[in-house]
C-alpha cells in the first residue's frame, strides 16, 4: 500500500510491530480484523463469470513430463526449500 497511500499502514517497522508480528507469530485475530478493515475498501475481488460472461469456461490441459535425474534433484531441492 505504500505506493497507493503512503503512510496508511505506517512505515515498515511499525507495520511489522502493529500487524505482521501479532498476526503471523501470535495469531492475533483482532489485529487481522483491523488490518482487513483498513485495506478492504481498496481490494476488489471478482471472478471471470462476473466480469466477462462471454468468455468460455477455463480449459486445463495436463501434460505429464518425466524429469531426468539432474532435473529431479533440482526440483526436489527447491520443493524442500519451499
Amino acid at each position: 500500500f505504500h505506493f497507493l497511500m503512503p503512510g496508511w499502514l505506517g512505515d515498515s517497522k511499525s507495520f511489522n510491530r502493529d500487524y505482521r508480528t501479532p498476526i503471523e507469530k501470535q495469531g492475533n485475530v483482532q489485529r487481522m480484523q483491523h488490518l482487513t478493515a483498513r485495506i478492504k475498501p481498496f481490494l476488489l475481488r471478482r471472478t471471470k463469470e462476473q466480469v466477462a460472461t462471454e468468455l468460455p469456461p477455463k480449459t486445463e490441459i495436463i501434460h505429464w513430463v518425466e524429469l531426468n535425474e539432474a532435473q529431479r534433484d533440482v526440483y526436489e531441492t527447491m520443493r524442500l526449500a519451499m
